[in-house]
């Protein structure tokens, strides 16, 4: 199956004809250096993309947006940039620098088309023709070219730094596949080259300059000889694995559009299986723990609709993401203006709490239950069904609250669907109790009888009762818990056949009595892995059966409790012994 070019611009234009307004020189201000740009909003795993015009005509103007001090990363076109650039989270104005917009586009997201033009920076096919993009208007650019590599910075750097509060880019179509052949790059393995020198010279450049520089980077490369069984499977998100390993030198984060969805113009999710390039959800969510271990910024761009679908969709999707977030600066985006149109964002419509709600800092690595998974953080849990068959109930052992507020201590959930809930109270509580006896006062009247020489006299005597107050504090004691993982382990060691690897068990709180170790061996995108017969030591001697795969590491450790396990990321590829 071949991978429809989804990318933001071509559905932008193509599936919904909507016009992107980039941005033009009457902005006005300097560069905002991400070393120094402001703090993360509260909620420090949703980010926001709004593609297109402000005009309210449109119905895409900024000023529908709710919650937007909420997003810790924004990613816009030119003409919402400036609004973007005063918010706490970091903002990306959106560049094009492997396309480049003719001269019907009234502005530019890179070079402009007449110097383009005017240098021969736009591929040709065979017949002098120049390569087409795709899109209306958009035709590619010669990307290995260094003179235009240095271009394309010189024009970056212009518009970022007449952008006033702005962070950095993102760079769409960042592919380590072809999207047309062409002369100057007659197959995926040349445009790859040449793409990789593309990133390598201006990645550096613009962080250099205080920039912060995110690619919307995929692969998806079915014709170079030996690809498939020697770098993976694209269906799977190995090939992605791979790619990002080669730009992650030269870049801050990695956008993967579609994350966990299919290419099929409803952008259906990605269900658990490995019978088709439909499913394959285990595979696709390896990406977020593998580019945060690479110690860059995972940042999916997801999209569907505002209605109750669309509202299951996104808790699905928000969910798998949290199942390997690490509480740091990678950001979930789900747009909400239909699958593949980023001109709309209705964030407050999206299930409420279940979109803006923030659940904290992760306690512990994802466990599975049954064939679902679950997380848990300190103010919530989350629970993902995504098998693609049956049903799974989660005992939460706790009180939870569902979207609609009912206080739940277990679910079901369907195929296909998730939870993320907040708890209902704190995990340790303390009750207050105070009791007191009432206070009164009783009049006694005593009358003597008359006579005619003894008046009549009456006499009140107060009896009091005495008020006594008894306090009782009742605590409740959460229950001991197992260890958490809060770094994960790592390998060190020279990945060459006879030297040692030495995994660190990374850091755990709940004071765990005991740790085990298990090696395994895994492709070259640190996929289907097997575990290492007798390799459960803290090292591991590197052996000519481990040439040309990964390892990882487990780690599990226990108290008395009971235990959990964290995995490393996989070292690099294991190369032969060549000194004789």
């Amino acid at each position: 199956m071949r991978r429809p070019r989804f990318s933001i611009v071509s559905i932008a234009v193509i599936a919904v004809a909507l016009v992107l307004d980039f941005g033009s020189g009457a902005l006005a201000g300097g560069a905002s250096a991400f070393a120094a740009s402001a703090s993360l909003p509260l909620d420090s795993g949703i980010g926001l993309i709004k593609m297109g015009g402000s005009s309210s005509s449109s119905g895409n103007n900024w000023n529908q947006l709710t919650n937007t001090n909420m997003y810790s990363v924004i990613v816009v076109g030119g003409v919402n940039a400036p609004s973007a650039g005063q918010l706490p989270g970091r903002s990306l104005l959106y560049a094009c620098g492997v396309n480049v917009p003719d001269a019907s586009w009234s502005s530019t997201c890179g070079v402009s088309w007449t110097a383009a033009t005017a240098n021969g920076w736009i591929l040709k096919d065979a017949s002098g023709n120049n390569v087409s993009y795709g899109s209306s208007g958009y035709y590619l650019a010669d990307v290995g070219n260094p003179s235009y590599q240095q271009a394309w910075v010189s024009a970056m750097t212009s518009i970022l730094s007449s952008t006033p509060g702005i962070d950095g880019v993102m760079i769409d179509n960042v592919q380590g596949s072809l999207f047309t052949p062409s002369p100057t790059y007659p197959d995926n393995a040349s445009y790859r080259a040449a793409m990789q020198s593309f990133i390598g010279a201006v990645g550096p450049a613009l962080m250099a300059k205080g920039y912060y520089v995110d690619v919307n980077a995929s692969m998806n490369d079915t014709t170079t000889s030996g690809w498939q069984t020697s770098f993976g499977n694209q269906c799977d998100g190995s090939q992605a694995i791979w790619w990002y390993r080669q730009l992650a030198p030269d870049v801050n984060g990695f956008t993967s559009e579609y994350w966990e969805m299919n290419w099929d113009s409803a952008g259906s999710i990605r269900l658990s299986g490995t019978s088709s390039c439909s499913q394959n959800w285990d595979g696709w969510e390896r990406l977020v723990a593998a580019v945060q271990g690479m110690g860059k910024d995972f940042i999916p761009i997801t999209s569907g609709t505002s209605d109750s679908a669309g509202v299951a969709k996104s808790t699905y999707l928000k969910a798998s993401f949290l199942l390997d977030y690490d509480g740091g600066s990678s950001a979930f985006v789900y747009a909400a203006g239909g699958p593949g149109n980023y001109s709309a964002q209705v964030d407050d419509q999206m299930g409420g709490a279940a979109w803006t709600l923030n659940l904290g800092q992760p306690v512990a690595a994802k466990y599975q239950v049954g064939i679902g998974w679950r997380r848990d953080f300190t103010g919530g849990t989350v629970v993902i069904d995504p098998a693609s068959g049956g049903s799974q109930t989660f005992a939460l052992g706790g009180t939870y609250l569902l979207p609609d507020g009912t206080q739940v201590t277990s679910v079901t959930l369907q195929s296909g669907s998730a939870l993320i809930l907040p708890l209902a109270s704190a995990p340790a509580t303390t009750a207050t109790t105070t009791s007191a006896t009432t206070t009164t006062t009783t009049a006694t009247t005593t009358t003597t009888p008359p006579t005619t020489t003894t008046p009549t006299t009456t006499t009140t005597t107060p009896t009091t009762t005495s008020a006594t107050t008894t306090t009782t504090t009742v605590t409740t004691t959460p229950a001991a818990q197992p260890p958490t993982n809060t770094r994960v382990p790592a390998i060190s060691g020279r990945t060459v056949v006879g030297q040692t690897l030495t995994a660190s068990r990374g850091s755990w709180t709940g004071s765990p009595t005991s740790y085990a170790y298990a090696w395994s061996s895994c492709d070259t995108a640190g996929a289907h892995c097997s575990p290492i017969a007798g390799a459960t030591a803290s090292t591991l001697q590197l052996r000519s059966a481990q040439a040309g795969a990964t390892l990882v590491v487990t780690v599990t450790a226990a108290n008395a409790a009971g235990r959990r396990s964290a995995t490393s990321s996989p070292t690099g590829v294991v190369k032969q012994n060549t000194k004789r």
